[in-house]
């Protein structure tokens, strides 16, 4: 059943959206009419610390794209802290409340409204993990 929660067709703006996972343990996608717009690889099945890359480069291609660090601010917290890889602060995706689903998503425009619903997934994902206790 988590690998049905794990993919999902959206729509953003009346764009259409893939969100999905590579496998059961692989890496989880925003794709936009088969080409991969975002990438999020897991550090560890222990933690819930994200490496998201904006696009899909070749492996020999010199063009860096954006890359964050999307990580839980504590071992059960609800609230995840988005960070450049150098650490710094870019914004925050947090439950409102333990008792509802609401959330609320602090990101800068910067990063295109498609990735930032596709960081929101990851964390709804997480917490539905913590949820299950897994």
């Amino acid at each position: 059943q988590s690998a049905l929660l794990e993919n999902a067709d959206i729509h953003v703006e009346g764009i259409p959206f893939r969100l999905d996972r590579e496998g059961l343990a692989g890496d989880f996608t925003l794709v936009f009419e088969g080409i991969v717009v975002a990438r999020a690889t897991k550090r560890s099945v222990l933690t819930s610390t994200f490496d998201v890359v904006l696009g899909d480069p070749a492996p020999d291609d010199d063009d860096v794209p954006p890359r964050y660090v999307m990580k839980r601010a504590g071992l059960s917290s609800n609230r995840f802290e988005v960070l450049t890889v150098s650490g710094d602060p870019v914004g925050t995706i947090r439950r409102t409340s333990l008792w509802t689903r609401k959330a609320r998503v602090d990101l800068p425009a910067t990063i295109p409204l498609g990735v930032r619903v596709f960081m929101l997934w990851l964390a709804v994902l997480m917490w539905r993990r913590s949820n299950r206790g897994s």
